[in-house]
Order: C-alpha cells, then sequence, then structure tokens
C-alpha cells in the first residue's frame, strides 16, 4: 500500500492568492518597522538637540537663581544693619563717638588702647 493507503494526503501547494498575501503582509510589516525605527531616531535626535540642552540650561538658571536669591537675602540683611546703624547714629551721641573710635582708631586724651 501506498501513502494514500495510510490516510495520508498529498498536501496541495499554497495557492498562488495566499502567498502573495502573506508577501505584501510582510513588505507592510518591514516598512511599519522601518518607519518605527525613523520615528524612534528622531525621537532621540529630537531630545538628544533640544530637550536636554534646554533642561541643562534650565539646572544652569536654577543654580545661578538660588546663589542671587542667597545674595539678596545676605544685602537685605546688611541694609537692615545699616538703617539700624544711621538711625543710631542720627540719635544717639554716644553712637557717634563709639563709631568713629572703632572705624578711625580715635582716642580721648590719657586713654590707651589694648588689643588682643
Amino acid at each position: 500500500m501506498g501513502a494514500q493507503g495510510a490516510g495520508l494526503v498529498k498536501a496541495s501547494p499554497p495557492r498562488s492568492s495566499d502567498h502573495a498575501r502573506r508577501q505584501r503582509r510582510r513588505a507592510a510589516l518591514r516598512e511599519a518597522g522601518a518607519i518605527a525605527g525613523l520615528l524612534a531616531a528622531a525621537g532621540v535626535t529630537y531630545f538628544a538637540l533640544v530637550l536636554l540642552p534646554s533642561q541643562l540650561r534650565t539646572r544652569e538658571l536654577r543654580t545661578r537663581h538660588d546663589a542671587l536669591a542667597a545674595e539678596v537675602a545676605e544685602l537685605r540683611g546688611r541694609i537692615a544693619s545699616l538703617r539700624t546703624e544711621t538711625e543710631a547714629l542720627r540719635s544717639d551721641p554716644w553712637a557717634v563717638e563709639r563709631s568713629i573710635r572703632g572705624r578711625l582708631g580715635y582716642l580721648r586724651p590719657g586713654e590707651r588702647v589694648f588689643r588682643r
């Protein structure tokens, strides 16, 4: 008995329409893969050329802002101190004398300076 006797049937060759359909599907998948690859490459390029430098610049500007904010706070403290000193110099004669002695090193006759 041959192959037909064992219940086996010879496979028919694939239809040309099935084969063409598979080829079109493979071509469409290859094209979709190529488009996806190009889009991914464009996204990486956009990130590298636009977003990354912007992010670095933003970080740099934040650091500079923080430094300037600290300087402004320090200067505001200095301004408050100078206003207090100015008011004292306007209203307290002893404050004037202390300032002159401290800044210019003036002494009253007979005084001695002790340095640490």
